[in-house]
C-alpha cells in the first residue's frame, strides 16, 4: 500500500537539506518533488527556520596558521552552539575561482536570505587596491555556487549590499560607487538575479544625491531584505579613525536610500577605532552596539545597547542595556536577540554569549580564529535544480 503524498511531502520536509540532496536518487518522483517544487522547498525552509536545531545557526569566516597552501581562510557554521566546519575543513569552494595568490585573496559575506549567502573575492586582500570583486550566490547547506556577472568598475570606493526584492521575488544586489577626492562623483548600480544584469539607478529619484555619508561597513545588516550600513560624513577622510553617525539603508522594492541618524548620545563615546560601533538586528528591529569606553593600555571596553523601536523614527532610539568593561569587542547580534562578543586575545578561539538582558550565559569554544561578523544563516533548498553552464572547449 502506497503512502499518501501529503504524508511524504510532510515527512521529507523535516529532513536536512543535505540528507533531501541524497534522497533525490531513490525515484523520479521524489527527485521532481525536492528539486522543481518550489511549494515544498519553501515548506521545508518555513520548517527549518522553525526547527530548534537549525533555526540558531550561523555563518562566518575563521583564519587559522595552517602551512597548506590555500586553505587558511574557511568558512565555518555555528549549529545552536556547536561549531562545525562547513565542507572539508580545508576547502574554501572559492579558493580556486581567482587566479593569482590564494592568501591574498578576500572574501565578504553580503548577507543571507533563505538559505542562499552573497559572496565577494577580491583578487587582492587590500580592499582599497582591489577591483572588479567575483560575486556568488551560495547555499552552504547543499554546497551549491552560482556565479553572477561581474561589475566593473573603475577605482574609486565601492561598496556592495544584498538583499531580497518582495515586489519582484528575486535575489538583488546593490553597488555603492563613490569618489574620495571628488565629492560629486557618486553613483549607484542595481543587479537583478532574474535579468542577470546591472543596471544604473537614478540619482534623484532614488535620493542618494542628498545622502550627505558615506557608508562604511563592508558586510551590511539585512532588515527586511534591505541592507543597511553604518555610515561617516562625506566631507571626513574615509579612515578607521572616522567615526560613523548615521545608518544608510536601500529598499529594493522602491529602489531608494534611506538615512538613520544615530542618537546624539552615543556619538563621541569611547573613542573612534573601527570596532568602536556595530550593526544589527534586535527581535526584528534596527540596534548597535555603541563602546562607550575604552582603555588604550589595559584594552578594557564597554559596551551600551541601543534598539530602534520604531523604524526610520530617529527619535524611538532607546539604551537597553550597558555592558560592564571586559576584553572583548562586540561582533554581532543573535537571532534571539544575544549579543556575541570575541576577546581581544587571538588565543582565545572563543565567542562570549551575552544575553538579551545583559547577562553573559556562556562561552562557546571555536576551532580557529574568526574572521568576520555572524550571518544568520537558515537552510533551504535553493539552487538545487541550478545546473552550471558548460564551457565551449577552447574557451
Amino acid at each position: 500500500m502506497a503512502m499518501p503524498q501529503d504524508l511524504v511531502e510532510d515527512i521529507l520536509s523535516v529532513l536536512p537539506a543535505n540528507s533531501l540532496v541524497r534522497f533525490t536518487s531513490v525515484c523520479k518522483s521524489w527527485r521532481r518533488l525536492i528539486r522543481d517544487d518550489p511549494a515544498f522547498k519553501a515548506l521545508q525552509a518555513s520548517k527549518a527556520a522553525a526547527s530548534p536545531a537549525t533555526r540558531c545557526s550561523y555563518l562566518f569566516k575563521t583564519w587559522t596558521w595552517d602551512s597548506s597552501p590555500g586553505t587558511r581562510r574557511r568558512f565555518s557554521m555555528l549549529y545552536n552552539g556547536t561549531p562545525v566546519t562547513v565542507g572539508k575543513p580545508v576547502f574554501n569552494p572559492f579558493a580556486v575561482v581567482v587566479g593569482g595568490a590564494r592568501e591574498r585573496r578576500m572574501f565578504v559575506m553580503l548577507g543571507s536570505h533563505d538559505g542562499i549567502v552573497c559572496i565577494l573575492v577580491y583578487s587582492d586582500c587590500n580592499h582599497a587596491s582591489a577591483q572588479n570583486p567575483y560575486i556568488y550566490l551560495w547555499n552552504p547547506s547543499i554546497n551549491k555556487v552560482k556565479p553572477l556577472q561581474r561589475f566593473w568598475c573603475s577605482r574609486l570606493y565601492d561598496l556592495f549590499g544584498f538583499g531580497f526584492s518582495k515586489q519582484n521575488k528575486e535575489y538583488r544586489i546593490v553597488s555603492l560607487i563613490d569618489d574620495y577626492f571628488n565629492l560629486h562623483r557618486r553613483a549607484a548600480y542595481v543587479y537583478s538575479s532574474k535579468a542577470d544584469s546591472w543596471n544604473q539607478i537614478d540619482m534623484v529619484s532614488s535620493g542618494w544625491n542628498r545622502i550627505e555619508f558615506r557608508c562604511i561597513t563592508m558586510q551590511p545588516t539585512i532588515l527586511d531584505g534591505a541592507p543597511h550600513w553604518l555610515a561617516v560624513d562625506r566631507t571626513q577622510n574615509l579612515q578607521f579613525s572616522s567615526e560613523a553617525k548615521s545608518i544608510i539603508s536601500f529598499d529594493f522594492d522602491t529602489e531608494r536610500f534611506g538615512c538613520i541618524a544615530l542618537p546624539a548620545a552615543a556619538v563621541g563615546r569611547g573613542g573612534n577605532h573601527h570596532y568602536s560601533k556595530v550593526l544589527g538586528t534586535f527581535k526584528g528591529s534596527l540596534a548597535f552596539v555603541n563602546c562607550s569606553q575604552h582603555n588604550r593600555r589595559s584594552m578594557l571596553t564597554g559596551h551600551d545597547v541601543w534598539v530602534l523601536r520604531e523604524y526610520g523614527v530617529e527619535s524611538s532610539w532607546i539604551k537597553l542595556f550597558s555592558l560592564e568593561p571586559t576584553l572583548a569587542k562586540a561582533v554581532s547580534f543573535g537571532i534571539s536577540g544575544e549579543l556575541f562578543l570575541l576577546p581581544f586575545d587571538d588565543e582565545r578561539k572563543e565567542l562570549i554569549e551575552v544575553s538579551d538582558k545583559g547577562k553573559i550565559t556562556r562561552t562557546l569554544q571555536l576551532k580557529d580564529m574568526i574572521d568576520s561578523p555572524l550571518l544568520p544563516y537558515t537552510e533551504s533548498l535553493v539552487l538545487l535544480d541550478y545546473v552550471p553552464r558548460t564551457r565551449r572547449r577552447g574557451n
